[in-house]
């Protein structure tokens, strides 16, 4: 028996170190989007076209929870390119993206811009998204 456990310990350790790369690869396109440097808090074009490009063939739950995840920063830039990145994926037709936000997921970017401490530029970026989310659906 000491054999065999020995044998499967080392079959499934590098199988839990599989899974635990599962999801880095999305996480780091995500935080790439949505770091908080830079003078400007909205994404360029070419810095979403890229976005839009890296998520491509990545699983559409993730990506979109890891956004959703974003959106609850305490940095507003951080949400505001969230937003922006959900909005660009919706808009570029991303599948399954309209699905997660349209099933209620939308309430926290929903609170975003009727939140009357919200910062307007942040108000603007949940409005967009929004409104990119209802014209697809």
């Amino acid at each position: 028996m000491g054999t065999r456990f020995n044998v499967l310990m080392t079959i499934q350790i590098p199988l839990q170190q599989k899974r635990m790369m599962v999801g880095e690869y999305e996480a780091k396109i995500i935080d790439d989007l949505c770091e908080p440097s830079g003078a400007r808090p909205n994404p360029s074009k070419q810095v979403l076209d890229k976005f839009v490009q890296q998520c491509g063939s990545l699983d559409p739950n993730l990506c979109c929870a890891l956004l959703e995840e974003k959106l609850e920063d305490e940095d507003w830039k951080v949400v505001v390119k969230a937003l922006f990145g959900i909005a660009t994926l919706v808009e570029k037709g991303k599948e399954g993206v309209v699905e997660y936000f349209g099933e209620g997921n939308d309430e926290f970017i929903k609170e975003i811009a009727v939140d009357p401490e919200s910062q307007k530029s942040l108000k603007l970026a949940a409005e967009k998204c929004l409104k990119a989310i209802e014209k697809a659906t």
